[in-house]
């Protein structure tokens, strides 16, 4: 199949279904194609080839046959970007799209997982730990590439003693950093999610120390003889 002119294509929605914790993020487009200038439009969905001035994919060819798929459909309408090579769709925290040079799409999301890492590590510090863990999905699903968000996650489940949860995290973060330095981040979270005890908290706790009186009786007694 020949490419589709990208002068035939508008971005309909995305390839996905997505939950709170999984935006922002990038998304694959999915193109409304219009080769009879808006009757009876067709869709092109991903995967995709770029080249020659278009884009090749899985044509459907109505609205109706996507109704199974795991899509999201923008309504007609609320969106005005002129689909273009090295172009990228994604989302941001509050689901409005956005569709910017790859470039500057990747910069905007780093500077996003960077922003909500910073927020678990002060929610960790609280020890509100699904909070801590929500945001790091976040800082995830944003910029797959940022080591912090997987450390954030590996140090909640070691708090909550799962370790083949820690150790999928550790998986997934190797593809991109050493596992000592892993382990040194999140050992360093923990501390600063369960802080050493003072040695004189528990003494602060301890009920005060009185005689008993029976005792004090007693001692009454022996003086009244003596």
């Amino acid at each position: 199949m020949k490419p589709i002119p990208y002068s035939q294509l508008s971005i309909a929605g995305y390839n996905d279904v997505l939950t709170d914790t999984m935006v922002p993020t990038r998304v694959a487009p999915i193109y409304r194609w219009s080769p009879g200038g808006g009757k009876d439009p067709a869709f092109v969905l991903p995967p995709f080839e770029t080249g020659h001035g278009g884009v090749t994919g899985t044509v459907v060819k109505s609205e109706t046959d996507l109704a199974d798929l795991p899509i999201t459909l923008f309504a007609d309408g609320d969106l005005d970007f002129t689909p273009a090579p090295d172009h990228a769709l994604w989302l941001d925290a509050d689901r409005t799209p956005h569709y910017d040079p790859s470039g500057a799409a990747e910069k905007a999301l780093r500077a996003a997982a960077i922003g909500f890492c910073d927020q678990a590590k002060r929610s960790l510090a609280r020890n509100r730990l699904k909070e801590a863990y929500d945001l790091s999905a976040q800082a995830r699903a944003a910029f797959g590439g940022y080591l912090e968000g997987y450390v954030i996650a590996a140090a909640v489940h070691r708090l909550k003693s799962d370790p083949a949860k820690v150790a999928l995290m550790r998986q997934l973060a190797s593809r991109f950093d050493s596992e000592s330095g892993f382990e040194s981040r999140v050992s360093e979270l923990v501390r600063m999610a369960r802080p050493p005890k003072s040695p004189l908290a528990n003494v602060a706790k301890q009920e005060p120390c009185y005689p008993s009186p029976n005792r004090v009786s007693s001692r009454k007694r022996e003086l009244a003889v003596a």
